[in-house]
């Protein structure tokens, strides 16, 4: 892993940093819950359910490692990390989209996986080593604390959402 040159970086670099993990935090905590209502719709089994919220972790062992292994032996000239990361929010965005717009299981069962990979494709298997990169050692405890309050103030701001639209 190559790491930044310098022995400090602006603090304001590190909240910068921070706003995809919340962004991606969020988007994980609405796909969650009404993924599985979405889900519901077309299912009655709880054991599919289950499997088709599971894929996840399946993309995590698979495609992650092997975006993040990829993506330390790129050489472009956008940089090493950024194809990954632009590629997977293309793929994430249509996904996330088409998720609620289902109609039927034939057409759900693919963007839950398109969903899932975009995810560990764009954000798992690149955006950790982009980060320990540029964040150096001296800093990277309060930068790791940063990066989980942006990740509890989104997923709060979610279910704060979703309470609010629940009342009407």
């Amino acid at each position: 892993m190559i790491e930044t040159r310098s022995t400090r970086i602006p603090w304001a670099w590190v909240l910068w940093m921070s706003l995809p993990v919340g962004v991606f935090a969020f988007v994980e905590k609405c796909s969650g819950t009404a993924l599985i209502f979405t889900m519901r719709k077309f299912i009655a089994d709880p054991a599919l359910i289950t499997l088709l919220a599971s894929v996840n972790i399946t993309f995590n062992f698979l495609v992650a490692p092997l975006v993040a292994w990829k993506s330390d032996r790129l050489r472009t000239r956008w940089g090493r990390r950024k194809p990954f990361i632009v590629a997977g929010l293309l793929l994430l965005v249509p996904a996330l989209v088409a998720l609620p717009l289902a109609t039927s299981l034939w057409t759900l069962i693919p963007v839950i996986l398109l969903y899932q990979f975009a995810v560990d494709f764009g954000f798992t298997g690149p955006w950790s080593p982009l980060y320990y990169e540029i964040v150096p050692p001296p800093q990277r405890g309060r930068a790791v604390a940063i990066n989980r309050l942006m990740s509890v103030i989104a997923r709060l701001s979610s279910t704060f959402c979703s309470l609010a639209g629940s009342t009407k």
